[in-house]
Parts: C-alpha cells; structure tokens; sequence
C-alpha cells in the first residue's frame, strides 16, 4: 500500500479505504531532443508555456529534412487525441460544463485551445496528423522526425532505449507545457483491477489481483 504513488493511491481510496489495486499508472509531459536545442541555442524550462512551445516548434522545425518541430496526437477518440485536448483546453482556462451543466465549448478559452492546436500542427507539425496517435508519434519521434512531443510519461521507455530508438542519447523531458493556469494541464491515468461484492470466485479473484499487481510481475 506505501509502495504506490500518493496521487494514484488517492485517487483509487473513498474515506481511508482503497477500493481498486492498480497495476500502471502514467501523467503526460514533454519529450524534447536536447540536441536540437543546444543546436540552435534554445533552453528549455522545466516547465514551458504554450507559447514557449509555438517559438521553439517554428524554430525547430525543418520540413526539408523532415524535422517537424512539434508531434500531437491528431488521430480522434477518447484514448488519442482527446487526452491531450482536455490538458490543453484545462490550461487555457476552458471547461466542458459550468456549474448548471451547461456546455462550453464555445466558450473563448475553447476557441483560443483549439486554434492553437490546429494552427500548431498545420505549421510545425509532421504529415498525415489527423492519422497520428500514440504509438504513431512515438514512432516518429524515436525515429529522429519530432523535435518535441507532448505525450505519455510511457513513452519514456521507448525513447531512451538505443534498441527502439535512433535518438536514446539526444532526450530530456519536462513537464507539460501550460498556458494561462496549471490546473489539469497533465493527465493522470491509473489502470486497475477489483473485485466486484457480487463475485462468486472471490479468492480467485483476490490471487489473480494479488499476482498481476506484485513487483515480480508488474
């Protein structure tokens, strides 16, 4: 139980009392190649402002040699590009509903997040975005094509191995850009596993979940 991350063990617990038991977790930061920016004389901050992000991707980005300045998911559903369009439209100050439920999509801050994102992309941004997801940006980005990409903490695995990644040596992370507020400006996901109070095979349940949530296993 102390072993797991405090906001993951908080988010799973109502009244002392945790009700799942996760097996993976992650939050959304920024990927970028150092490289890139030594090269061109950019610093990048622990945490940079979305428009710190616009003046290093116009900088950044190379279309002649395939250098895009920056990679975001563009591919539609929940689990891809609507991950990252909740952070940013957070951070820009926006909300899906006020306090009477009603909808604000249409609200400036909307309209300023998804301008930003659409202007972005089609400026700096690699071919075929509307088509990018997850594993599609991780791709380009491990394969040298992405000067920076907002995205999973997961991702890290991938991009520093020198087996999957032509850029292991070249990465620095930080964390996920904001824009007028750092509420919601990163995710935070758990995956977990419980046991129904209707279970007719509770103590399978509990040694599959015990096994499948273990350090050995996890």
């Amino acid at each position: 139980y102390d072993d797991l991350v405090a906001p993951v063990r908080n988010g799973l617990t109502v009244d002392g009392k945790l009700y799942a038991v996760p097996f993976y977790a992650e939050s959304s930061f920024t990927l970028y190649r150092k490289d890139l920016f030594d090269a061109a004389g950019l610093k990048m901050p622990e945490q940079p402002t979305y428009d710190q992000i616009t003046e290093f991707a116009d900088k950044l980005t190379d279309k002649s040699k395939e250098q895009y300045g920056l990679c975001l998911r563009g591919k539609p559903g929940w689990g891809e590009n609507m991950a990252f369009v909740g952070t940013l439209v957070n951070t820009f100050g926006g909300q899906w509903f006020d306090m009477d439920w009603k909808p604000q999509i249409n609200s400036d801050a909307w309209k300023k997040a998804i301008g930003w994102y659409v202007d972005t992309m089609k400026k700096d941004g690699p071919p075929g975005i509307s088509s990018n997801g997850f594993n599609e940006n991780q791709t380009l980005f491990a394969s040298g094509h992405c000067a920076m990409w907002i995205d999973a903490t997961s991702a890290a695995g991938r991009v520093y191995d020198p087996k999957q990644s032509k850029v292991a040596d070249k990465v620095a992370f930080a964390k996920a850009p904001v824009a007028v507020t750092p509420n919601g400006s990163a995710w935070g996901w758990a995956w977990s596993l419980a046991i129904p109070a209707s279970t007719k095979k509770a103590d399978a349940a509990k040694s599959f979940v015990k096994w499948a949530t273990s350090k050995a296993y996890v």
